[in-house]
């Protein structure tokens, strides 16, 4: 099959209407709700960016989103320390992600000069979990980076480093290196012109570090299916809600509506790709149910703390 390059992708969407698929009716089974210290995050987190962010659009940007209600949803059951500390790392996480993946950020197109700052990042967050090979490098995390916009993480790390175990710090670590390998790998995509497959795609999600789970549990084979889903349908779902924005703005491709649209055939059109996708996020949320409803029903791990005793964390 030959698929069409990405400037024929952006030429087909930018001729048609982008009206997204309402996806309410696919996840009006899951309990939903705000959490009740919505308007202590939003003033702690708003101020936040301006510290971290050099002037420019990128700060604009986040300016005009309300990040406290995005994340007073997310975690509508979680206390405000756990609250926080989620907020944090994501907000940190979608600016950093901006200096690649969006058009107004510094490393657009500059490749080698994004690989330094991914491996200076991953240097740092390592040594500021007190995770890295050399005791100086994690007492001492600040010795890493000079860059306002990797180090602005430093405090959350500090604290993480000093509740958690050993354990618990190393799932933080390995999402965000797993983060951040993959969008080394979105960014050489793209800048090579090259147009992935679904399944290639599919795999650029990462889990959230939940931190406060035994060890038996992040082992467990529906925890898992639950772990990879909820990243999984988390992006499948920005991707459905952020496309016109994105086409507009950086005359980006790189979300899986447009793929399922490049990789058709004969049967290719904007409509077929939106079904396709609400097809796959009807999928997942299924098996996601199913996985939920075994570890519910199995009740294998309704006693958290007497395992979290038996079986430890560290």
């Amino acid at each position: 099959m030959t698929y069409p390059s990405r400037e024929e992708i952006l030429t087909a969407f930018r001729s048609h209407d982008i009206q997204p698929p309402d996806l309410t009716r696919l996840l009006q089974h899951w309990p939903a709700g705000i959490s009740p210290h919505l308007e202590l995050l939003r003033k702690d987190i708003d101020a936040w960016p301006e510290w971290v962010v050099p002037p420019g659009k990128t700060l604009e940007k986040s300016k005009q989103a309300d990040w406290g209600f995005m994340h007073a949803m997310w975690f509508p059951y979680e206390g405000y320390e756990g609250i926080w500390i989620a907020t944090l790392l994501n907000v940190w996480l979608f600016l950093w992600d901006d200096e690649f993946d969006t058009r107004a950020g510094s490393m657009w197109e500059n490749f080698p000069a994004a690989e330094k700052f991914r491996q200076e990042t991953i240097n740092f967050v390592r040594s500021g979990l007190g995770l890295a090979a050399s005791d100086d490098d994690n007492r001492n995390p600040y010795d890493v980076t000079s860059d306002k916009r990797i180090y602005g993480l430093g405090e959350i790390l500090k604290e993480i480093r000093g509740t958690y175990s050993v354990f618990q710090r190393k799932i933080p670590m390995r999402e965000i290196e797993l983060y951040i390998r993959e969008q080394e790998y979105e960014q050489k995509i793209r800048v090579s012109g090259v147009v992935p497959s679904v399944e290639q795609f599919c795999e650029l999600a990462y889990g959230y570090p939940i931190l406060e789970l035994p060890a038996p549990v992040f082992e467990d084979p529906d925890f898992k299916i639950i772990w990879h889903h909820a990243a999984g349908l988390l992006a499948a779902v920005n991707d459905v809600y952020s496309l016109r924005k994105e086409i507009a703005n950086d005359d980006a491709i790189d979300s899986l509506v447009a793929i399922f649209y490049a990789q058709l055939g004969s049967n290719r059109s904007i409509d077929a790709a939106w079904q396709a996708i609400v097809n796959l996020i009807t999928d997942r949320i299924k098996e996601f149910d199913e996985a939920a409803d075994r570890l519910s029903t199995t009740k294998r791990y309704n006693d958290i703390e007497a395992l979290s005793d038996n079986n430890g964390t560290a």
